[in-house]
Formats: structure tokens, sequence, C-alpha cells
């Protein structure tokens, strides 16, 4: 399947004969998802998709039943910043159009009635867009979030963390001598081993957790609702399978720092806003604690001391 008709397109719109017709326009070069409520089609995306990437494209009307096509918008930006958001209407204040484009809220703005033809160009544009984004914030060697894409969605989950007061997790990876790997068998070697030690991520972890390569055999991973000791049950799986790899050096192993975002707090106070880069620096200690104690080890950043 080409790369136009695999990428979906959301519509959302609460009269059944404008989704048969806007699904006819594109039926033939998206595979599109229609929905008429709004809570429907974002409990979809959530199942689907959860945290990690979503849809290509989300075309919504601003007239939608319980909320605007606005405000359904805005969520899709908070979960998916990579989904370019479209919104239609027939009448709608052109000062509100104008502040959605300039806070992001959304990416391009439909009159209602549209032409087909027209319609389906500027949907082709906008996956040419939803392209560049995922190129800019995607790691070329691993196909994991780079560090633009770790901040991006660091800070939304951050955001989420701090509003719902659910633990929030960050694990900090480096791999142990990794120099050697490159220095005696080559740097393809090396890429080979980044590549496999993505692969130990992607398959240990949920779908719900966030990868990035966040340098050459650095790796950052958020795991939203998940406390401290959860978290080291899956750090120490993931070093007890890293150091499992074949094929390379003889004591080839990863030094892992987690942090906890709203560590040390009473359950009853809600935690101190603090910056995605703040928590990386944490998690960062913590990581350079375990290599100084011996490498191949998991260790907890407090704000105090380092667990």
């Amino acid at each position: 399947m080409d790369q136009i008709s695999d990428s979906l397109l959301m519509l959302v719109d609460d009269e059944l004969s404008t989704l048969q017709a806007l699904e006819r326009v594109f039926k033939n070069q998206f595979r599109v998802m229609a929905f008429q409520d709004p809570d429907v089609a974002l409990q979809q995306l959530i199942a689907q998709f959860q945290t990690s990437e979503g849809p290509a494209i989300i075309l919504a009307d601003y007239s939608l039943p319980q909320q605007t096509g606005l405000s359904f918008l805005a969520e899709v930006r908070n979960r998916w910043p990579q989904t370019i958001r479209c919104l239609f209407s027939g009448q709608m204040n052109p000062l509100e159009i104008s502040s959605a484009l300039k806070s992001g809220v959304i990416h391009r703005f439909f009159q209602k009635p549209w032409d087909n033809e027209n319609l389906r160009l500027h949907m082709i544009e906008c996956l040419q867009l939803h392209n560049l984004l995922r190129q800019a914030t995607s790691d070329d060697l691993t196909q994991l979030l780079n560090r633009k894409g770790l901040l991006e969605h660091l800070e939304i989950e951050i955001e989420r963390s701090h509003r719902h007061q659910r633990p929030l997790t960050l694990m900090m990876l480096d791999l142990d001598e990794f120099k050697s790997i490159n220095d005696i068998m080559g740097h393809q070697a090396g890429d080979q081993t980044v590549i496999e030690v993505a692969g130990v991520l992607k398959t240990t972890l949920r779908n719900i957790d966030l990868i990035s390569r966040y340098g050459g055999d650095e790796f950052v991973v958020v795991l939203p609702d998940t406390d401290l000791n959860s978290a080291s049950l899956v750090a120490e799986r993931i070093r007890t399978k890293i150091e499992a790899l074949s094929g390379k050096p003889e004591g080839f192993s990863v030094s892992i720092g987690l942090t906890l975002f709203g560590a040390n707090h009473k359950s009853d106070i809600r935690p101190e806003r603090i910056s995605a880069a703040t928590l990386i620096h944490q998690a960062d200690t913590a990581m350079y604690q375990a290599k100084n104690l011996g490498k191949n080890k998991v260790r907890i950043y407090t704000p105090d001391r380092l667990a």
C-alpha cells in the first residue's frame, strides 16, 4: 500500500450526510475513520494510539455535540502534537480562526461548502506537512523519537501528570563502554548495537510509554502512570535483557537512572510543576551515579540523595 493510501485521515462531524460525502472524496487516497461524536472519536484514538504517534490528519467541524471542534482539536494537540489538525465550518468568527491558527491549535481552516478537488489537494498538502514533522522528530537509525520529539511529548506528559496528580517516571539509559564497541568492532557494529538496544526497549515497554534516542548511545524512556517501584522492576528487566545481547564484547551492559515527577510529595499535595529539562537532568544525574558505582546498575534520583 502506498504512503498516501496508508495514512489515516479522521473525520469528525455530527452530520452523517457530511461524513458520507467526505468519505467519498478521500476513500481512494487515505485510510478514513469517521465519527459523529467527538468523545467516541477521542476514545478510539486513545485506544489505538495512546501516547504513541496519532493519525496523520484530523478534519473536524466547528459545531460538535457537547463541545466545539476547537476544544476537540486542542485535546488532540495535547496528546498527539504531530497530527495535522484541520477545522472547517460554514459560520465562524474570523478572529477566533486567526487566534486558533496563531496558537497552533489548528494548522488549516476550510470553509463550508467545499470544493471536492480543492479539499482533496489540501489534504495531500497536509499529509506532506505531517511527514515533515515526523522527520523532524524521529531518529533515522532506530525510528524512535529524537531529542526534539521527546521534549515535545515529555512536556505534555508532565502537564498531564501534574493536572491529574498521577505518577510519571523518567528513565535515562547509557550503554557502558560503548566506545570499545566502535573501536574494536567498527562503527557499523556500534550502529547495530544501538538498533538492538532500541529493539529491547520496544519489546519490553508498553505502547503508552515514550521511547527516544537522546544521543549517540543514550536513550530516554517516559513511563506514564508508573511509580518508582514499578519503574525499577522495568529498568532491571531492560538491564538484564541488554546484558544478554549476543555477539557483543564481554561486559557489555547499560547504566540506568530513574526519577519520579513529584517525588517526596504527600499524596494530598500537588507536586510542583517542573520542566522536561529538569526531569531529564535528574535522571541523567542518577545514571552517572550508576556508572560511578561500577556500571551495569539501576539508580534512583531523590532530591536529597541518590538511592
